[in-house]
């Protein structure tokens, strides 16, 4: 028998699936464009995260504020296609990268996005749920 608890996960990746709140492609005002010339900030930066055995994919853009101590994250956004889980750990992880400092986000692991979806993740679908870990892994190496 299901828990309430474990419901109340699975309807809250079923309203991120169908309604995220991250969802959009960052781009670079010109206004941006003109101060990252001349100042370094901020930076823009996007991987994507892709299951080839089922085609889920996204891209995680970053917006960070990039200084001498270290380096914040202004806006997390995703654009993607794939099953409920994949999409909701997309949405879930923007939510939580907001204001975050770089320097803290570099400890976090594939347990982050376990624990930002709530439910067990059966074998099969650790894939998807891992996409956006996976690309946020990848820009972190470029920062």
């Amino acid at each position: 028998m299901q828990s309430q608890e474990n419901f109340l996960y699975q309807e809250n990746i079923l309203d991120h699936a169908r309604n995220p709140i991250n969802k959009e492609e960052l781009f670079l005002s010109s206004d941006e464009i003109k101060a990252f010339d001349q100042f370094g900030s901020p930076l823009l930066l996007s991987e994507k995260g892709e299951n080839m055995s089922c085609g889920d994919n996204g891209i995680l853009f970053l917006k960070i504020k990039k200084d001498k101590e270290n380096s914040l994250i202004l806006k997390a956004s995703f654009l993607g296609n794939g099953c409920a889980i994949s999409q909701s750990a997309f949405d879930m992880l923007c939510s939580e990268l907001k204001d975050k400092l770089i320097s803290e986000v570099k400890f976090w692991t594939p347990a982050k996005i376990y624990e930002l979806l709530g439910i067990q993740i059966h074998q099969n679908r650790v894939n998807c749920a891992l996409l956006s870990y996976e690309a946020l892994v990848k820009i972190l190496k470029n920062v």
